[in-house]
């Protein structure tokens, strides 16, 4: 059972799990699997509906997780193609019964169809909570990121430059680099990541 740190830092220790308390809402994040990804479980404090974002991996923790803190699930998104942030998504879309979601670009390695295809400028209600959703390609052709009322995005939106990624374009990795999100509070796709100024003042 996955103990939950209620004094949420921002930095969550592989194998763990913190709660930050928002108005309106409360955001639930783990890491998981053998690279440290992280999953959110953003639940309305008015009517308990929640979104996860990245079913990325040890299902049995994330439904462990669901079933104590967030057993509304409304919507599972996964931000992106990559597999490390998908590896649970059956298992906790089976479990669960809960739509999914994710960019066209990126829905065809994903092991679940998609039930909702995402684009840029589009909105998610989960409850009384309204997500942006930011088409973030560049990490790959198809990744987004949810602004939780304008002001929080989640998603695999930064990585360290390090981490190997293929096929990104030069006008891609611009776009990823500028887009107003970044200016923004993260909560990334992965524990281990830069300050955003410092990606957006280095050259690629």
């Amino acid at each position: 059972m996955t103990t939950v740190d209620d004094d949420y830092t921002g930095h969550v220790d592989p194998g763990t799990a913190a709660r930050r308390t928002l108005p309106g809402a409360t955001i639930l994040k783990a890491s998981v699997g053998p690279i440290d990804n992280n999953a959110y479980l953003v639940t309305c404090a008015t009517t308990g509906e929640t979104l996860l974002i990245d079913a990325a991996n040890d299902a049995d923790v994330l439904i462990d997780l669901i079933r104590r803190y967030a057993p509304k699930v409304s919507l599972i998104v996964t931000s992106h193609q990559h597999f490390d942030h998908w590896q649970a998504l059956q298992a906790v879309a089976e479990a669960t019964g809960a739509p999914t979601a994710a960019h066209q670009i990126d829905a065809d390695p994903l092991p679940v169809r998609p039930d909702r295809f995402l684009a840029n400028g589009d909105t998610v209600r989960i409850g009384e909570l309204t997500f942006d959703v930011i088409h973030l390609r560049g990490h790959t052709p198809g990744s987004v990121a949810l602004a939780l009322d304008g002001r929080r995005p989640a998603g695999h939106a930064v990585v360290h430059r390090r981490l190997p990624v293929p096929r990104w374009s030069r006008q891609d990795l611009a776009a990823r680099r500028f887009h107003p999100a970044a200016h923004r509070r993260h909560h990334p796709g992965v524990r281990r990541v830069r300050r955003l100024h410092r990606h957006l003042s280095r050259p690629w």
